[in-house]
């Protein structure tokens, strides 16, 4: 699904450069439903080289299910994920 600019949550995370917890998808402004059964959703931009490659959007049916995860947690995913990505570039 092609997401247009600043818009939903992943537009958001990609607007603030950070990651981005919503405990309640239906509650937030612009939200972009891909599947109808999301209630909560995690957002982790991926930039290995500070060169944005995509993110990883974690979708789940069960409102709040990311709250409780610890920034830190957070922000080591997405360098697990950057670190993988920055392997495979050819540059």
């Amino acid at each position: 699904m092609k997401i247009p600019a600043h818009q939903g949550v992943i537009g958001a995370a990609l607007d603030a450069n950070a990651p981005m917890i919503v405990s309640d998808v239906h509650s937030f402004p612009g939200h972009i439903a891909c599947d109808a059964r999301s209630k909560s959703e995690l957002v982790i931009p991926l930039k290995p080289s500070n060169i944005l490659m995509g993110v990883l959007d974690l979708d789940s049916d069960v409102q709040g299910f990311f709250d409780p995860l610890d920034p830190d947690l957070i922000e080591e995913l997405g360098e697990i994920f950057s670190r993988t990505l920055k392997l495979s570039l050819p540059f």
